[in-house]
């Protein structure tokens, strides 16, 4: 019953998880609409962006990639530092002032760096299609950018479900409240990652070897045909006849197919090689987006841990600093008290010898140590810093002492509940395997009757043949008899 509750609680949060994430997603798309949208009305930007080059476009966006790096770092140094569980209504609406003064800086930073990701993916799209509109040369764009988002989208999600698969529940715990972290503070990195890529502009080895073989096929096609031009204005000149000349061009034509064959499954082979190298990369440059991804959430959950750790740690200390000031105020009342204490009891016996030297007549016998002075105790209520250095460290130590065994004791419930997993698991299965070998058995005992039941019919049957064929003589003269009366009634 435990184990089923443990792994409906990891499964509701992986759930949640997943719901943050998609939730992040669709407003990352949404955004990229919306960057789009306002960098096509950027007049101002997109005129200055037009003068440019493409390493002077490549260069902008470089500057700003560091920009967006810089203002992730801080919106990280504010987000993952505060908890918003502890945090009073004024200051939430503080907070949240914050963060949309962030997210509005971070808007900015992509907007501009849309213009000049547009300029220059334009630049290399009307050299490929010079026929068409800039409008519908932005609208090509715009789903090429949207649909590049979404596999980076896509390959950020299955990430997370194959890193989700090997934590325990204190650590989905950390991403699910990363994710929503996240979802509030804008951290699009599958939008940034597409937006600051520049292998869109500049292509590939393979995808240039491919544009190679697509022209020089075109480019044999158009030789072939000069070819035939030339063979027909050769006959014309030399006056052949109609028979020679379709006798020439059917043989040319046969020629041509040969060699259009040949070159065919020749390009055919190589464009096969090409888009196989060109498989190749993609894959790796997803497993790099994949890793990259997987470090960047590690490195959020570790971060964010860590200052969870330090912020509790500062509490503690806090915490045990004021216990001990309050220890040392504690001790220096009571001995100020006890001094105190100490000299009215002084002055009460001091009163009272004066009186009893006053009322009666003092004699040399009657008390002899009265003419002896009792001197005052000093008590001594200061504190040395060594005193409260040594107190604090021995504070520390023991409570150091006490987590350590908490997290012992706690590391070892751990361990138990895994090796009672385990356990649990290891019986299940051999009640699997035994139930299969049961059922191995009796498949095995079933067949095994079935081919002696078969065995069986099969002796009863040669018994009964045996028995017919055992009859006597004159039942099977009889029988004889009796046969050939029947076929003549047969006839009839």
């Amino acid at each position: 019953m435990v184990c089923v509750l443990y792994f409906a609680d990891l499964s509701s949060v992986q759930t949640a998880i997943l719901e943050a994430l998609d939730q992040r997603q669709t407003e990352e798309r949404n955004v990229l609409m919306d960057i789009i949208q306002t960098a096509r009305n950027s007049a101002a930007i997109i005129r200055e962006a037009k003068q440019m080059s493409a390493q002077d476009l490549k260069t902008q966006l470089l500057k700003l990639e560091k920009d967006e790096r810089t203002w992730k770092q801080v919106s990280m140094q504010a987000a993952l530092h505060t908890d918003e569980g502890t945090l009073s209504k004024s200051e939430k609406d503080v907070m949240f002032k914050e963060v949309a003064q962030r997210r509005s800086e971070h808007q900015a930073i992509l907007t501009e760096a849309m213009v000049y990701k547009l300029q220059l993916e334009e630049q290399s799209h009307r050299a490929q299609n010079p026929k068409m509109s800039d409008e519908e040369s932005l609208e090509d764009l715009s789903v090429v950018l949207l649909a590049d988002l979404q596999e980076k989208q896509a390959t950020e999600s299955a990430t997370v479900q194959n890193l989700m698969q090997d934590m325990e529940e204190k650590e989905l715990q950390e991403v699910k409240r990363v994710q929503r972290i996240a979802k509030r503070e804008g951290w699009f990195d599958a939008l940034t990652g597409m937006l600051f890529q520049l292998s869109s502009s500049d292509p590939t080895g393979e995808e240039a070897g491919l544009e190679i073989l697509d022209k020089t096929m075109a480019n044999m096609e158009e030789d072939w045909k000069k070819e035939k031009d030339m063979l027909i204005a050769e006959a014309k000149s030399e006056n052949a006849s109609e028979e020679e000349l379709q006798s020439a061009l059917k043989q040319l034509e046969h020629e041509q197919e040969l060699k259009r064959k040949a070159m065919a499954a020749d390009l055919e082979q190589q464009r096969k090689k090409m888009m196989e190298k060109l498989s190749a990369r993609r894959r790796q440059t997803e497993e790099k987006e994949s890793e990259e991804i997987r470090a960047a959430q590690l490195v959020l959950i570790s971060e964010s841990r860590q200052k969870k750790q330090k912020e509790s740690q500062e509490k503690e200390r806090s915490h045990q600093s004021s216990e001990l000031q309050k220890r040392l105020e504690a001790r220096r009342q009571a001995r100020k008290r006890t001094s105190q204490e100490e000299e009215e009891d002084e002055g009460v016996k001091r009163s009272l010898t004066d009186e009893e030297r006053f009322s009666r007549p003092s004699t040399k016998d009657s008390n002899p140590f009265a003419s002896m002075k009792r001197e005052k105790t000093a008590l001594d209520v200061t504190v040395s810093d060594k005193e409260k250095q040594d107190t604090y460290t021995k504070l520390m130590r023991e409570q150091t002492a006490v987590l350590q065994h908490k997290q012992e004791s706690q590391r070892k419930q751990e361990e138990m509940l895994k090796r009672r997993l385990a356990e649990r698991q290891s019986k299940k299965q051999a009640e699997v395997q035994s139930l299969l070998s049961l059922g191995e058995r009796q498949k095995t005992n079933l067949l095994a009757a079935k081919q002696d039941e078969k065995e069986k019919q099969l002796e009863r049957m040669k018994e009964r043949i045996k028995r017919e064929r055992s009859k006597s003589p004159g039942k099977r003269k009889q029988d004889a008899i009796e046969e050939p009366e029947l076929k003549p009634s047969i006839k009839k």
